[in-house]
């Protein structure tokens, strides 16, 4: 259950931010492209954004906050029924007509409390471990997590190879500069895309080991792929915009797949 509810909150918020890069290339096609405002101008716009984070701060989720909205019940053995019956104020009604009920409440509030004793034991001895490692410890610590650190580096580099690389040399035609604008945007709206799609899987699937390595390599043949592309734009057939742009979008899913290179390298 633990497990579930971090998963769910880990796509949530890489789903916001998948969201956030597809978000930005339509504001800047909609103010810059269609109303014709300048890119300064369109950016000086965009900085409402952070006033509207701040009041959905302030006047929303504080407020859930201070009225305990987002309080949950953490009780041991708990049904939806009986959350549902307390919250319309009939469970005190049902406990009087059965004792059996009363004592069963007994028993879960018992192995809570004792649930609680435990697990508050280990976290102190957990805690004060950790707080006397030395320097070399926690460098050692650091290191064992090369199996999630390298591919995270590998994807993470391979990504913007392409986005600040080799899809700034692609255009149709490639001499001409508003041409390779235009590809430059499109690929990248569409490998936004790919961003959003995969990291709002976090909650339907978890991948073993070897897949958070097979992103990274899979990400690098992406690389080569568009390398291969943008050196023979005059004899390749695949250099056409109907082939290239579902491949920025596939880009976006394998490349930055959070289910496989960043929710699951927090998840394990």
């Amino acid at each position: 259950n633990h497990d579930s509810k971090l998963s769910a909150c880990l796509t949530s918020f890489s789903s916001g931010t998948g969201l956030a890069g597809v978000f930005g290339f339509l504001w800047k096609f909609f103010f810059n492209d269609w109303l014709g405002i300048s890119l300064p101008n369109t950016l000086r716009l965009a900085t409402a954004l952070a006033f509207a984070y701040g009041g959905v701060y302030w006047f929303q989720l504080r407020a859930e906050h201070q009225y305990g909205l987002f309080q949950t019940d953490t009780r041991i053995g708990i049904t939806e029924e009986q959350q549902t019956m307390e919250s319309n104020g009939e469970a005190d009604l049902a406990k009087e007509d059965s004792p059996s009920t009363v004592q069963h409440d007994d028993d879960t509030l018992l192995l809570q409390s004792e649930q609680e004793h435990d697990d508050g034991i280990h976290d102190s001895i957990v805690t004060q471990d950790r707080i006397n490692w030395s320097g070399w410890e926690r460098f050692v610590r650091v290191v064992l997590l090369y199996p999630y650190m390298i591919p995270l580096f590998v994807v993470y580099a391979a990504e913007y190879a392409l986005q600040a690389g080799v899809w700034t040399a692609i255009g149709f035609p490639v001499s001409n500069v508003e041409s390779r604008d235009k590809f430059f945007e499109y690929s990248n709206w569409m490998y936004q895309a790919g961003v959003f799609f995969s990291r709002s899987s976090g909650t339907c699937f978890t991948c073993p080991m070897f897949v958070l390595w097979l992103m990274p390599c899979l990400q690098c043949l992406n690389v080569v792929f568009f390398y291969i592309m943008a050196s023979s734009a005059q004899t390749n057939f695949l250099h056409s915009v109907e082939w290239l742009l579902p491949v920025c979008f596939f880009c976006g899913i394998t490349g930055r797949c959070s289910i496989c290179t960043w929710i699951q390298t927090h998840l394990y």
